[in-house]
């Protein structure tokens, strides 16, 4: 009868051992899958992080804001790209009563009326900027145009080799030719059609435009 029981025992220590090993291998699978899912993200994050890694190029988005809408698709249009980002100052600043275009003497009025007009800009070149392939180039429309201040970013660099996309922002004007007169400024360059966006855009608009970008 021990002898019975001592079997009985044998048997029971064995079948214990079998389910934790089971037990110990579905929670190694569990943790493999666990780790084997993170890993698939990570890959698919970074292969999703931009087209400029997609497409090898080197990618600045150039911009100057005087409300903060331009900056606003700026910021998207770098992000979506994986682009770098570098905002166009000018060396004395635009005051909201310097914006005022109903305003006859203010000064967007009277750089306007001036045929020589010309904003100097503080930073119109930005650091190793013959590295980069691709350069958007944003600026809010001015009188049907693209305002004046990038002018100093064009005339002050080569674009020799460069695919250059211009981009406005507006609440009425469309783009016009604006991308041919800053084409024309700059005088290098292979430009592209550019595009207008109603006021900040919608995130969604701006990185499908992005996206879409052939370089």
């Amino acid at each position: 009868m021990k002898q019975w029981k001592r079997m009985i025992g044998i048997v029971a220590l064995a079948m214990f051992g079998l389910v934790a090993a089971a037990c110990g291998g579905t929670e190694s699978a569990a943790s493999s899958g666990a780790s084997t899912s993170t890993a698939a993200k990570t890959q698919a994050s970074a292969s999703s992080s931009g087209t400029a890694a997609a497409s090898g190029k080197k990618i600045l988005v150039a911009y100057f804001s005087a409300t903060g809408s331009t900056k606003a698709v700026a910021e998207t249009a770098a992000q979506a790209l994986g682009a770098d980002l570098y905002e166009l100052k000018p060396v004395q600043s635009y005051t909201d009563s310097d914006l005022n275009y109903r305003d006859e003497t203010s000064r967007v009025s009277k750089e306007h009326n001036d045929p020589n007009r010309h904003t100097e800009l503080s930073n119109p070149t930005p650091p190793n900027f013959a590295s980069y392939d691709v350069v958007l180039i944003g600026a809010p429309m001015w009188w049907h145009e693209a305002a004046w201040p990038v002018n100093d970013f064009l005339t002050k660099n080569d674009f020799t080799g460069k695919t250059v996309v211009p981009f406005v922002t507006s609440y009425s004007d469309p783009l016009g030719d604006s991308g041919k007169k800053m084409e024309a400024i700059a005088g290098t360059g292979k430009w592209q059609e550019g595009m207008r966006f109603m006021g900040r855009g919608s995130k969604d608009e701006i990185e499908s435009w992005a996206k879409g970008l052939k370089f």
